[in-house]
């Protein structure tokens, strides 16, 4: 049996798909002492579009609220685009989820847990993936370092559940790289940008059904100055719907939905 190391959730991940089947029986009972979702964490992130290189560079943040009742140990986070490459600070590890289209990042010495009350940053990960909004799952420290240790009561069965990230995590939404490329059409990114923009009002991230009306009337003018080929004034109409989102900034736009409107904005004014 595979000895999975203590504060390795990198490892821990590769371990699972070993050691355990590849969908964990969800109906299985985590032990009180092995739970990983006590947690209550926010994932924010900074893009920057490099046109010259073309990719985006996704830098993220993990803040571990002071209201957790454990550190952090790892995180798992979707994407549906490739990605280039990616860095991380000393003491996390990262890579891709085997054969699935997470990427994870977990620590790999004990010293680096993030505990209550810290933050991290500098996790990095460059796709030419447009942003948008994508799950993540993040677990908390579980003190039983690998299965040739269980007590009595935890069944190797328990502690598979327990390592697996979907089962036994705190979930929520954050920003990463989506299906849509850099190397899209304009109207595909100002499709694209429609869609987030609904998807961001249903995530709470924009708080106005009147900011979204409004917004997506800039960018639909955009697409149909665009089918016409007046490209100055599809550029004129998305530099001011960029204006409103600035205007709405951290007033009723979060910082992560204005992080994906005026990325996506951006690379379409890149192309005209």
């Amino acid at each position: 049996m595979i000895n999975i190391i203590k504060c390795s959730l990198f490892i821990l991940f590769a371990a699972l798909l070993v050691t355990a089947p590849e969908h964990a029986n969800a109906a299985i009972q985590i032990p009180e002492k092995l739970l990983g979702n006590r947690l209550s964490i926010t994932v924010n992130v900074v893009t920057n579009f490099q046109a010259s290189q073309r990719r985006i560079t996704y830098d993220y943040t993990f803040n571990n609220s002071i209201t957790s009742m454990q550190p952090l140990e790892g995180i798992a986070l979707k994407f549906d685009h490739d990605i280039i490459s990616s860095s991380e600070p000393l003491g996390w590890g990262g890579g891709k989820y085997k054969n699935k289209p997470f990427w994870s990042w977990g620590v790999v010495a004990e010293n680096a847990l993030l505990r209550p009350g810290s933050k991290i940053n500098y996790l990095i990960l460059q796709s030419e993936g447009l942003p948008g909004i994508q799950p993540y799952y993040a677990q908390g420290e579980i003190p039983i370092p690998n299965i040739d240790e269980l007590p009595e009561d935890v069944s190797e069965q328990e502690f598979g559940v327990a390592i697996d990230i979907f089962h036994n995590s705190t979930t929520g939404t954050t920003v990463a790289p989506t299906s849509t490329s850099i190397h899209a059409a304009p109207l595909e990114i100002i499709d694209y940008l429609i869609e987030q923009t609904r998807s961001a009002r249903q995530a709470g991230w924009i708080q106005s059904n009147g900011i979204v009306n409004s917004l997506i009337q800039k960018l639909q003018a955009a697409r149909d100055s665009y089918k016409r080929r007046q490209f100055q004034v599809m550029q004129n109409q998305l530099l001011a719907f960029q204006n409103h989102v600035r205007a709405q900034s951290k007033k009723h736009i979060s910082g992560n939905a204005v992080t994906i409107l005026m990325t996506g904005s951006d690379v379409a004014i890149q192309k005209l």
